[in-house]
């Protein structure tokens, strides 16, 4: 359960995480929110704060998150198709949204979307060159161009993003990340 207060701390909705989808949430205050594995498909979180939200796994795609407050927000495999990313402030989340280019890219940790498709970014780097030629005419061709820049935005994207849940457990220690 949800309880989703405004930026004076009162609350406006109590709500499951998985029944957010097309939910107006502009201006709504739900930093340190734990919204792990919540629907927001074409919600409304504009201007909303979501600095030190757990957002791992959730699906945020075509969310409104114009000027929204992310910073330090989990975001690991979270889905952002369409996401509109504008203006929102995303220091500490490891994501980064590129326009633009033949296609729309998303890294997250733990994931890169380009166009329509998602995949880790292991996956993308070992994808045989007939498989992305089989995604679009011209996919090889810019495959071949942007790899080595998008791969090494995914390598960033994991240094950057949060080691760890802002929710650990009293005593519990935080798991020791390599270089």
């Amino acid at each position: 359960m949800i309880t989703i207060t405004n930026r004076s701390n009162s609350p406006i909705h109590a709500v499951d995480a998985d029944t957010l989808a097309n939910a107006n949430l502009a201006n709504a205050d739900l930093r340190n929110a734990n919204l792990r594995n919540a629907n927001l498909r074409n919600a409304n979180l504009r201007s909303a704060n979501l600095a030190n939200a757990d957002l791992r796994n959730a699906n945020l795609r075509n969310a409104d998150l114009r000027n929204a407050d992310l910073r330090n927000a989990n975001l690991r495999n979270a889905k952002l198709r369409a996401a509109d990313l504008r203006k929102a402030i995303l220091h500490g989340t490891g994501t980064c949204a590129l326009y633009g280019l033949r296609w729309a890219v998303y890294i997250v940790p733990g994931a890169m979307s380009i166009g329509c498709q998602t995949h880790t970014p292991a996956a993308w780097r070992d994808m045989p060159d007939a498989r992305i030629d089989g995604m679009h005419t011209d996919a090889l061709k810019w495959w071949a161009t942007w790899r080595p820049i998008l791969l090494a935005l995914c390598e960033q994207s994991e240094r950057e993003a949060p080691t760890r849940s802002r929710r650990t457990r009293i005593g519990s220690r935080p798991t020791r990340r390599g270089p």
